[in-house]
């Protein structure tokens, strides 16, 4: 079961940044880093079990965090990996410089919107 849908995001949300052609594909990231965060307490098969306080929370969070994608770039932003500095076959080498700036994969205010529902996994990368 999807947590929201493009309807959701619109009207009750009021979101303006992902659009409609682009939205299953904004959710389907959002829901994934949700159930990173919450180490996998929040997921398709246990969202009708919570209180709907709850499952509103869980619903703001996955509109914050495609907000965030959206804000940052977009998903292709944050696929990318710049966790090697240089790479060497044979004769050829390749080193980058260390300039890189990795972007934090969690939206800051997603991580708000969970905060006080007991939900966040400590290690999970918000806090």
């Amino acid at each position: 079961m999807e947590y929201i849908d493009f309807a959701y995001y619109q009207t009750v949300y009021n979101g303006e940044l992902v659009k409609e052609t682009d939205f299953l594909l904004y959710y389907k990231f959002a829901s994934l880093i949700i159930e990173k965060m919450t180490l996998n307490k929040v997921n398709s098969n246990t969202f009708d079990s919570f209180h709907e306080q709850i499952k509103d929370k869980i619903r703001l969070a996955a509109c914050l965090q495609m907000d965030y994608f959206a804000l940052n770039g977009g998903i292709e932003e944050f696929n990318i990996s710049d966790d090697f500095q240089s790479v060497g076959l044979g004769k050829f080498n390749y080193s980058k410089g260390s300039t890189c700036v990795k972007k934090e994969l969690y939206s800051p205010l997603a991580c708000e919107a969970l905060l006080f529902t007991g939900l966040l996994y400590r290690g999970g990368g918000c806090y």
